[in-house]
């Protein structure tokens, strides 16, 4: 259990069990740390990976930041990818349509075009009546 004790002017104390972890220096209040604490292993997804991140506080800006490696074994690839999770890519598209798939997939043949999905080719304009796989 984390606990927060406030002590000098702009000096905050962090302590994990009886021992401090660390200081708060500057125009950062102790609800700063507190909200970037508790946003431990917020995930997002960008460029096909979706990855959990441990969080902490900006001193220039008093906002949180993300520490820039994921948290171990919370990485996989986002939905409309595929991959191993590191190496990720985008499902393939048909008739102008992004490829679906479910976050974590690991094969292209978990990406699909959706049902109800139209298009048209040179013999004419068709609907996708169930999910087309790749």
């Amino acid at each position: 259990m984390k606990k927060i004790f406030l002590g000098a002017v702009g000096v905050a104390l962090i302590f994990a069990g009886s021992e401090p972890a660390y200081a708060i220096i500057g125009q950062c209040s102790v609800e700063d740390m507190q909200r970037c604490m508790d946003m431990d292993a917020v995930c997002l997804a960008e460029n096909c990976v979706f990855a959990c991140y441990t969080w902490t506080l900006d001193f220039t800006t008093c906002g949180c930041k993300r520490k820039t490696v994921p948290v171990e074994g919370s990485t996989v690839c986002a939905a409309n990818c595929y991959g191993d999770g590191i190496n990720c890519q985008s499902c393939p598209s048909a008739y102008g349509v992004a490829g679906n798939s479910p976050q974590g997939s690991t094969s292209v043949s978990d990406c699909y075009i959706p049902a109800g999905t139209t298009g048209s080719d040179s013999t004419g304009t068709f609907i996708i009546t169930s999910d087309c796989h790749y």
